[in-house]
This record gives C-alpha cells, sequence and structure tokens, in this order.
C-alpha cells in the first residue's frame, strides 16, 4: 500500500502543512470471524526526514 498525506501539525515538532509519502503492508489473520491478529510493515523513518523531525547525516532539510 501506498499513502500521502499532509501533515496537520499537531505534536511537539513544526510540520504544519507539510505533505509526506511513504509505504507500508497490513496483514490480517481473522479467526471465527473476527480479526485475531495484525501484523504491519511502515517506512517511519521516511516519513520523519521528510516532514524535517529528523535529519540525516550529510543532508540538509528545506
Amino acid at each position: 500500500m501506498s499513502n500521502s498525506a499532509k501533515e496537520i501539525g499537531k505534536g511537539n515538532y513544526s510540520t504544519a502543512d507539510k505533505h509526506f509519502a511513504a509505504r507500508q503492508s497490513h496483514w490480517f489473520r481473522v479467526k471465527g470471524n473476527k480479526l485475531a491478529e495484525h501484523w504491519a510493515t511502515r517506512e517511519d523513518l521516511p516519513v520523519l526526514v521528510q516532514l524535517g523531525v529528523i535529519k540525516l547525516p550529510g543532508t540538509q532539510v528545506v
């Protein structure tokens, strides 16, 4: 799954009006018509870099 969003700036960082995109994968196991388990892989580091929360070594965040 690929998604993109616009950060509205709630929290401790000045990220308001910044856009980001990230990939995620979600898997579900259903037992007896009920959700029994959920697994996910997410790319959180690229989102934090895109929002300017984290700077990677040797890069400038504008």
